[in-house]
């Protein structure tokens, strides 16, 4: 089953600005067994991408950056990746696709390919043709996506080239999504001395470090680029936006990093904040007290923990996994998932999900629960209002202090038979309650991976989410 991750009831937490991901996919082979090897193009994405991480505000973490070169960078392992992104997008992120290596053009056809490692000369059908990339483009749910290529007739994915540059625009650019690429060249271009850089890649890295404002617009970069390649070298640089590919009019901004101060009574200050912060989260955690235990589902004999915190409700401190007739799904049907994330179900099968002797929570249980370590916010802005926004979620999550162990298991999209968002770091992990906000919507508790946030929110009564229980006895 396909996994998609567009849509979620999460959506407005999504809209928020200053939440904003980077995500980089670079991709550098020097090492092909049936095409010249080539001098730089592993060092080109290597240097571009620790230039990005330092000054661009983009992460060395896996789940933000994927590097693929020389043998890793076969055909699969892109397309995998490339599919991945569809996944783990969301619609107010950004997305940005490097790659250096080998082009090819088809003299009969006029379209272009990336050649992967493991290509075989003359067989097109072991290259990785422009519309096969073109065709991922609609698909990821980003805010802003570039494409940059530094290979042989990479100019022959755009119809045409489209530099002009405008002046203080960049709120427009901002806020409307884009699909640009841009090219070193449409015929053959240079890789450049061995132990350097090719000239493109050594262009873009000199542009985006002697930047004299915190940004700039692609079409800007783009113009900086071709000026100056097209001065020296038999290449001309091209750069546009990509139609059909969800294109509203906007651009990539590549944003500098503001440098941190170094004024010594600035850094006394938040060294004290934080250290007033951490003694008041942890004389909250000291003063709830935690019992442990365990509970057997006699309808299938599994086991799961339990925690009970100041002598109050006792809690399941694992999702169920709980096989209900209809409703409850396993995370891309693995059952190692369910093992580890437990089942998502549909409200009316979390109900019916219930072990004998448990309920579902109400709102009014998980906000008792959530208080004894931190709050459960109604948005991003009010969390950012608060210094221990993070309190609660540090708590209650895998791992945490309070043995809750709450796991983020992602969502199931019935309209279209999906999966999204399911990852312990970067995901998100909902949790029915059994209070209804209007006859479709149910208020749920979620816990957002990249944020570090409890939010209380709602969600359609269809889609699959994970589930706790509580003892009816403990009322």
């Amino acid at each position: 089953m396909k996994t998609r991750e567009t849509r979620s009831h999460t959506q407005k937490i999504r809209n928020d600005t200053s939440q904003r991901r980077n995500f980089l996919f670079v991709i550098g082979i020097d090492n092909y067994g049936a095409f010249p090897k080539l001098n730089n193009a592993v060092r080109d994405v290597q240097k571009f991408t620790k230039l990005l991480v330092s000054d661009f505000g983009f992460s060395k973490k896996k789940y933000f950056s994927h590097i693929l070169t020389n043998e890793n960078a076969t055909r699969k392992n892109i397309i995998s990746h490339l599919n991945k992104l569809c996944n783990i997008v969301t619609c107010n992120d950004r997305v940005l696709i490097y790659f250096s290596g080998h082009g090819y053009l088809n003299p009969n056809t006029k379209k272009g390919y990336w050649v992967p490692i493991e290509a075989k000369s003359g067989d097109i059908s072991s290259y990785l043709s422009n519309s096969e990339i073109y065709d991922y483009l609609p698909n990821i749910e980003g805010k802003h996506i570039l494409i940059i290529s530094d290979s042989c007739f990479s100019g022959s994915f755009i119809p045409r080239a489209s530099v002009s540059d405008h002046i203080d625009e960049f709120e427009d650019w901002e806020s409307n999504k884009s699909r640009w690429f841009l090219s070193s060249g449409k015929t053959i271009v240079q890789d450049g001395e061995k132990g350097k850089n090719s000239p493109f890649a050594s262009c873009l890295i000199h542009h985006l470090t002697q930047l004299k404002s915190n940004k700039v617009n692609i079409s800007k970069l783009a113009n900086q680029i071709s000026t100056s390649i097209g001065s020296n070298y038999m290449q001309k640089p091209e750069a546009s936006f990509l139609t059909g590919t969800g294109d509203e009019g906007g651009q990539f901004i590549f944003y500098r990093k503001r440098k941190k101060a170094n004024n010594i009574e600035d850094i006394k200050k938040k060294a004290s904040s934080s250290r007033k912060r951490k003694i008041q989260v942890n004389n909250k955690i000291n003063s709830v007290k935690i019992t442990h235990g365990y509970f057997t589902d006699p309808r299938d004999n599994k086991t799961y923990k339990t925690i009970k915190l100041n002598n109050d409700k006792e809690w399941l401190a694992q999702n169920i996994n709980f096989v209900t007739e209809k409703g409850s799904f396993l995370y891309n049907d693995e059952i190692s998932n369910g093992e580890k994330f437990g089942r998502l179900y549909t409200w009316d099968a979390a109900l019916k999900a219930c072990p004998p002797g448990w309920k579902l929570p109400t709102s009014n249980d998980w906000n008792n629960l959530i208080e004894k370590f931190g709050k459960a916010y109604l948005n991003a802005e009010a969390a950012k209002k608060d210094n221990n926004f993070d309190s609660a979620y540090s708590q209650l999550v895998l791992y945490g202090e309070s043995g809750f162990s709450a796991v983020l298991g992602g969502i199931y999209y019935p309209f279209d038979k999906t999966f999204g968002f399911q990852d312990q770091e970067e995901g998100y992990g909902s949790y029915w309650s059994q209070t209804p906000f209007n006859s479709q919507e149910i208020f749920t508790y979620t816990f957002h991976g990249h944020q570090r946030v409890v939010y209380r929110d709602k969600c359609n009564k269809n889609w699959g989410i994970s589930c706790r229980y509580v003892k009816i006895h403990s009322d």
